[in-house]
């Protein structure tokens, strides 16, 4: 049996000997890492692929005997049309140039044009690429409510304004003579109720605002303002940061610039969020203030994930935040804060990592060594038991000096280490990782003690036990849903928010708490 291993595969390593067996013509394909697993097969993860116009991108793939077949979340989107595709896939796979993609119940068909913006939802959904432009297959009840087990025959998207309809050409609209046509329901999951709530609470200049986002309660409908446990406002300077937080929100629930029900809110937001970046690529980013960092970090990771989901418009905007990123690590090790400083810290390092990983995703050149010398921090802040500091080895976590002896220390930096290394390439067998996945399960998350409510932990060892899989996984899993879950709000203007009960929601409050904790349960609960 081989042994496991990692390589970093982009655009010219297509002619690897570990892919050389089945070469793609015209395949422009980049994935974060590959793994070589023992049985001979590749596992890919931050897959993008580049068909003609058209890009694929999906978290996980697979490649096996000459064939790479996609096993998460799948977007399929061009630069400039109108056509978006988000799904979980039931079966997806790409070989010779050739794609096809089936899903059971597609999560989102949005389809965008003139302003508008459709949602469509459907019982099962094909798509095939072979030539410069997909071919969508749609096998869906419609206004109508058929049968949508029915062979109802193959139609293409096509849509203006007003009813959709089903008709043997195609998909088409018809246009009521008065108003526009209304937005289809969201889904009842927690993310869609998070994103209902952080679109009401949305200041008009297109922010999410840390301290003046309860401008936005009740909108006309009577309601009293959200209250509840925990600090409501958070700290003013770091909308930027939050604002991108939010967006990453948005943008995996499926929702861009131009596409979904909340496609306007992602609009005003991207665009407040580019009015405030530099000529030097930076976001939110302040000499004298060291912490705004996180700012750009956060921004930076939102713009790159928009761009790689089909926001063509965002390419310049995405690439410069990533430049900063670039030109503001310590070479050869981490970031912290400020640019090139000399001193590193895991915290700050596995937020810039993660920007660098979402600009890879889509399609941006990222420097193999700006995720080595992340990765040689990371193992240089271990100690021999798995602990990872936040300057040192095993020198405790970040914390707000505001909140010092209010809530207990958790391995918050093991768990960004952990998740950071194996998204960038170490195996399971690297040195600390086992180590350190006994302090995740030995530190579970628990909403019942108030002083061990820390989001960022729980959103980052989500992220790192999904990593890490088997028991460790299942373990977490569990857990975390039974301590984020009951807790969502339920009823009144805070209905689909968290209250900001933990650590951190002093800098940014309920929306920090929302956004956080919902990308965090959807992590938990994706396949």
């Amino acid at each position: 049996m081989l042994p496991k291993f990692a390589l970093t595969l982009c655009a010219s390593a297509l002619c690897a000997p570990a892919l050389a067996q089945a070469p793609d013509e015209g395949l422009d394909l980049n994935a974060g890492t590959v793994r070589l697993l023992g049985n001979g097969e590749l596992r890919l993860l931050d897959v993008s692929v580049r068909l003609g116009s058209w890009t694929l991108s999906s978290r996980t793939a697979r490649r096996q005997r000459g064939v790479l077949l996609f096993e998460d979340q799948v977007t399929l989107a061009p630069p400039d049309g109108p056509v978006k595709v988000h799904c979980t896939v039931a079966e997806a796979k790409l070989e010779r140039g050739r794609l096809t993609v089936s899903a059971a119940q597609p999560q989102l068909v949005g389809v965008q044009r003139e302003g508008h913006n459709v949602r469509l939802v459907g019982e099962r959904l094909s798509v095939v690429f072979a030539g410069d432009e997909p071919h969508v297959t749609v096998f869906a009840a419609l206004e109508s409510g058929a049968d949508a087990s029915a062979a109802l025959p193959r139609v293409d998207l096509s849509w203006s304004a007003g009813k959709l309809a089903l008709r043997p050409e195609g998909l088409t609209a018809e246009t009521p003579a008065s108003a526009d046509p209304a937005p289809a329901p969201v889904a009842d999951t927690p993310l869609a109720r998070a994103l209902t709530w952080l679109a009401e609470h949305q200041s008009r200049d297109g922010r999410w605002s840390s301290d003046g986002w309860q401008a936005g309660c009740g909108r006309g409908r009577g309601l009293e303002r959200c209250r509840g446990e925990g600090q409501e406002r958070g700290d003013a300077r770091y909308d930027v940061g939050l604002t991108g937080l939010a967006l990453l929100a948005f943008a995996r629930g499926g929702h861009t610039s131009s596409a979904g029900v909340y496609s306007s809110n992602v609009r005003r937001a991207v665009q407040w969020l580019q009015k405030q970046q530099l000529a030097d690529g930076s976001l939110g980013f302040e000499g004298g203030h060291g912490e705004s960092v996180y700012n750009h970090a956060l921004a930076a990771q939102a713009l790159c994930e928009l761009y790689g989901a089909g926001d063509a418009a965002l390419r310049a905007s995405a690439e410069s935040a990533i430049d900063f990123v670039v030109a503001s690590q310590n070479p050869g090790l981490g970031w912290k804060y400020g640019i090139r400083r000399g001193r590193n810290d895991t915290s700050v390092t596995g937020f810039m990592v993660h920007a660098l990983l979402a600009g890879r995703a889509a399609g941006i050149r990222i420097p193999d060594e700006a995720l080595a010398g992340a990765r040689t921090w990371f193992l240089r802040a271990t100690d021999k038991a798995g602990t990872v500091g936040y300057e040192s080895p095993g020198g405790g976590s970040s914390y707000l000096a505001q909140n010092d002896g209010k809530f207990e220390s958790l391995p918050t930096m093991t768990a960004v280490s952990l998740a950071s290394r194996i998204r960038t390439g170490d195996t399971l067998q690297a040195e600390g990782i086992a180590p350190g996945a006994k302090q995740l399960v030995a530190n579970l998350p628990s909403w019942d003690d108030p002083r061990r409510r820390n989001f960022y932990y729980w959103y980052y060892g989500t992220e790192a036990a999904r990593e890490l899989g088997g028991p460790t996984w299942a373990k977490w899993r569990d857990t975390l849903t039974a301590a984020l879950a009951p807790h969502q709000r339920a009823g009144g203007c805070a209905d689909g928010s968290w209250d900001p009960a933990g650590e951190w929601c002093l800098a940014g409050g309920r929306v920090y708490a929302t956004a956080l904790n919902a990308l965090t349960l959807r992590l938990a609960q994706e396949k």
